[in-house]
């Protein structure tokens, strides 16, 4: 049984001194996938997947920073797509929650980025926290997108929009959490979008909660779901794992 974990922060300060220990542990995870949010973390990320074969990056601005974007930034992320392990942009969004950037400016760069991604057939890593409407709004006009719509909230009317665009979901920790939406919605989850995912160092799963989450932790969000759909952990592992192969064979 192998499993892939399709948004982790392995470049982030917290891995720094115990990357190799981390690695060491991944257990059933085959690959991981990084998800950036600025200039410096995608070239630290590049940096790390050119060090370890089973790592790959997506090369993103997430929400929080939008507003440091710098129209020179869009052809330093267009240099990174050309690298065999750039597997697409993200992680790219709205995030009203900590509204770190004006919600103008995060909308105006999110539908940049969509348009940018589509133009280069990309994929995307797409981040929503508390901004499914302002979400819905943009990805609606953007045909042809290839997205993994990360950290799925389990909101019915993204769901609706994901399945529609034959997006996939990413699930994560949180649905381990006992009074999560996506706990209560994942039986509408069809298995043929779900992929799975860590979010490490943050949402360590439930036995895991208050420890620095990381890939070995995603075989509690498998079982859990295992328990939650009444599916042998295996059959999950094996979709959602060819599931994730989506992104790596189409980048």
């Amino acid at each position: 049984m192998k499993i892939i974990d399709t948004h982790a922060h392995l470049q982030s300060k917290e891995f720094d001194n115990i990357i190799d220990e981390v690695i060491q542990r991944f257990g059933i995870v085959e690959k991981v996938f990084l998800a950036t949010s600025y200039i410096s973390d995608i070239e630290k990320a590049y940096k790390l997947t050119h060090n370890y074969e089973n790592l790959y990056f997506f090369a993103g601005i997430h929400p929080h920073h939008a507003g440091e974007f710098k129209i020179g930034d869009l052809d330093i992320i267009e240099s990174y797509l050309k690298d065999e392990k750039c597997i697409g942009i993200g992680e790219i969004g709205l995030d009203y929650f900590y509204n770190y950037a004006p919600k103008e400016t995060q909308k105006i760069l999110f539908s940049s980025l969509l348009d940018f991604a589509i133009f280069h057939n990309k994929w995307v890593s797409i981040h929503i926290r508390d901004a499914v409407s302002d979400s819905i709004d943009i990805l609606s006009s953007k045909l042809d997108l290839k997205a993994i719509i990360h950290c799925f909230s389990g909101d019915f009317d993204l769901l609706k929009l994901a399945l529609d665009r034959n997006y996939l979901l990413g699930i994560g920790g949180i649905v381990t959490f006992k009074n999560s939406l996506i706990r209560k919605n994942i039986k509408h989850v069809p298995l043929k979008n779900m992929v799975l995912e860590t979010d490490s160092p943050y949402l360590a799963p439930v036995p895991k909660r208050g420890h620095t989450n990381e890939p070995s932790f995603l075989q509690y969000t498998l079982f859990e779901l295992s328990n939650l759909l009444k599916l042998p952990p295996e059959e999950i592992a094996q979709i959602t794992y060819e599931n994730s192969l989506r992104v790596l064979n189409d980048k």
